[in-house]
C-alpha cells in the first residue's frame, strides 16, 4: 500500500486584512461616539469604549491563530503517524497501524456532538477538533478503510 497523507485544516480562515479594516471602522466609530459623549461632560464613557476596542481586537486576533491550526495524518503498511501544530509542527505521535482504531464518540452535548479519535492499544489521541460532525463523520469514514479493524 501506498503511503497516504491527509491534511486536515479548519473549514474557516480569518483574513487578516478584513479584520484590521473592520478594527479600523470600529475603532473610528468607537473614537466618534466617546468624543460626543465626552463633549457632554460624561467621560466615563472612554476607558469602557477602550475595553470594548481591545476585547475585540483580541478576539479577533484569537479566531486568526486558531484558523492556523492543522493536523497531518500520514499512514503507510505499518505506522500512523498524526503530527498537530498551528504555524509550525507542535507533537508528532507515530502509533502501531496493526493496534490502531478510529473512534468516533458522539456526545450529549449540542454545541460539541462529535469527537473523532485514533486509539492505539492505551494511547486515545484526539485530532481534527476544529471540524463540525459532518466533516468528522466522513473522516471517520475514510480513515476506517484505510487503517481496518484492529489486528488486521
Amino acid at each position: 500500500m501506498a503511503t497516504k497523507t491527509f491534511v486536515i485544516s479548519p473549514s474557516f480562515e480569518a483574513d487578516w486584512t478584513v479584520s484590521v479594516w473592520f478594527l479600523a471602522l470600529l475603532g473610528t466609530v468607537l473614537f466618534s461616539v466617546a468624543v460626543f459623549f465626552t463633549t457632554m461632560g460624561l467621560w466615563l464613557i472612554i476607558p469602557f469604549a477602550g475595553l470594548e476596542f481591545v476585547f475585540v481586537a483580541w478576539c479577533l486576533h484569537w479566531s486568526a491563530e486558531r484558523s492556523l491550526d492543522k493536523n497531518v495524518i500520514t499512514i503507510d503498511d505499518v505506522t500512523v503517524k498524526i503530527e498537530k501544530g498551528r504555524r509550525q509542527r507542535s507533537s508528532t505521535i507515530e502509533l502501531d497501524k496493526i493496534w490502531c482504531e478510529v473512534i468516533l464518540d458522539t456526545l450529549p452535548r449540542k454545541w460539541q456532538q462529535t469527537r473523532l479519535f485514533v486509539r492505539c492499544k492505551n494511547d486515545k489521541i484526539e485530532f481534527a477538533e476544529f471540524l463540525d460532525s459532518t466533516e468528522q463523520k466522513a473522516l471517520a469514514r475514510e480513515l476506517r478503510q484505510i487503517i481496518g479493524p484492529v489486528g488486521v
